[in-house]
């Protein structure tokens, strides 16, 4: 009799098998992590790019929005303040201003010009600035010309960008319906029966307090004042008297083809947010119902590390109108994109009013120059935008061109070396008042 078979029993792993089997565990998971690193890499690059194609076309959009209004003042722009004469000599504007607030803010003082920039000192053509990599504020003589003590700048602005101001008149207009002799007082049209000013708003339109532009395509005024109902009523300024512009007809009164609405005084300038990340700023004055001003700060969009801005010029001619004497002249398109300091700088001859800008006699050379920024016919705009956090790999170790590729035609910034993702981003915005005709 055969004894019953006995069972083997169940033998384990060696340890070579044990650690053969932990050595293909570590490679299958080494593998599994570098492919979620490298997927995880790709998606912040992805979603970096992403951000910054977003924000450059967003602070492009918003900034050219803007500027193709400066200027206008209703159906009057500010190119009616043109020579008279050949001797270029100051004669009186089709525009008028009469605000106390160009006693306290240097920025109102020049509210016909629908364009005004401050270059950063060491920012033109052919230069080069280093980001540092904590932002730091500029002071208002890093700028070209210096820049005003204006409260609405006061210690905002960062070194390394240049300041853009933006002056036109906001929609929607309103008509005037008729005003008394010294144009003081403006009633509007009725919008609540339809009579002239139909879906017009005023307290939205026209809230009270604000700054405000009358114009009837002849003359015009910029004007502090108050609104009750449908009377705005002039806020004029200490000691003077408000009227129409003298010289252009014996009217002393807006009359229906007249149109008025709130003007407006915006900059663009990079600032620092509270992320302390490089930003593009818009600031702006806010009323009260009386007249006192505020200033509010719209942060737009994060991430601009350097604004850049040239302004596009047309060159001065003597033109024949008529049987009078010639009288200068800019012609239409852009001849020259220039800087802000080359813009105010009598020196400069690629407008070719030297002869004018330079000239001795009293008033001329001012007037010249006025004349200059009144003729703006476009800006040209660029920036380096960059990532809010650091996506890349390696480290951002390029200088960027602006406006050009050669060292000579453009302006070169030189970020911190991190690992920020950057971009530029440029565009030529053609002012809307500037697009015809000799001015």
């Amino acid at each position: 009799m055969k004894s019953p078979s006995r069972l083997n029993p169940q033998s384990g792993l060696s340890l070579v098998e044990l650690m053969i089997a932990l050595t293909l565990g570590t490679l299958l998971m080494l593998g599994v992590v570098e492919i979620f690193s490298g997927t995880k890499a790709t998606y912040n690059m992805q979603d970096g790019l992403s951000r910054v194609q977003e924000n450059g076309r967003v602070a492009l959009d918003l900034l050219s929005r803007d500027a193709r209004l400066a200027g206008v003042i209703g159906c009057t722009g500010t190119t009616g303040v043109s020579p008279r004469s050949g001797s270029l000599a100051p004669t009186a504007a089709q525009i008028a201003i009469t605000s106390s607030l160009s006693n306290t803010d240097p920025l109102f003082g020049r509210a016909i010009q629908g364009v005004e920039g401050y270059e950063f000192t060491g920012t033109g053509l052919g230069q080069s600035f280093n980001t540092p990599s904590t932002p730091a504020l500029a002071a208002v003589g890093n700028f070209g010309p210096a820049l005003p003590a204006t409260p609405l700048l006061q210690n905002r602005p960062i070194t390394g960008s240049d300041i853009l101001i933006l002056r036109y008149v906001a929609e929607p207009l309103a008509r005037i319906l008729s005003s008394n002799s010294a144009a003081s007082a403006l009633v509007l049209g009725n919008n609540a029966t339809g009579e002239r000013n139909e879906g017009v708003d005023f307290a939205v339109a026209l809230p009270s307090g604000s700054v405000f532009a009358v114009s009837d395509c002849r003359r015009g005024r910029i004007f502090q004042g108050t609104r009750a109902g449908r009377t705005v009523t002039s806020i004029p300024p200490p000691g003077t008297t408000v009227g129409n512009v003298v010289g252009f007809g014996n009217e002393d009164k807006y009359g229906d083809s007249a149109l008025v609405g709130r003007h407006e005084t915006v900059a663009y300038y990079v600032g620092v947010n509270a992320q302390a990340l490089p930003t593009l700023y818009r600031a702006r004055y806010v009323f009260s119902a009386a007249g006192v001003p505020a200033y509010v700060h719209d942060e737009l969009v994060e991430g601009v590390e350097s604004l850049q801005v040239m302004y596009g010029v047309g060159r001065m001619e003597l033109v024949q109108r008529g049987a009078g004497a010639p009288m200068p002249a800019y012609t239409e398109q852009a001849q020259a994109f220039v800087t802000a300091a080359e813009l105010a700088n009598p020196a400069s001859l690629v407008f070719g009013d030297g002869a004018f800008a330079t000239s001795a006699v009293p008033g001329v050379s001012a007037r010249a120059l006025q004349l200059r920024a009144l003729n703006v016919r476009a800006v040209r705009v660029s920036m380096l935008i960059r990532s809010p956090e650091e996506v890349r790999t390696d480290l951002d170790t390029r200088v960027y061109s602006l406006f050009g590729n050669t060292n000579a035609t453009s302006i070169r910034i030189d970020p911190p070396d991190d690992r920020a993702l950057r971009e530029t981003y440029e565009t030529t915005i053609q002012l809307r008042n500037q697009s015809f005709g000799l001015h």
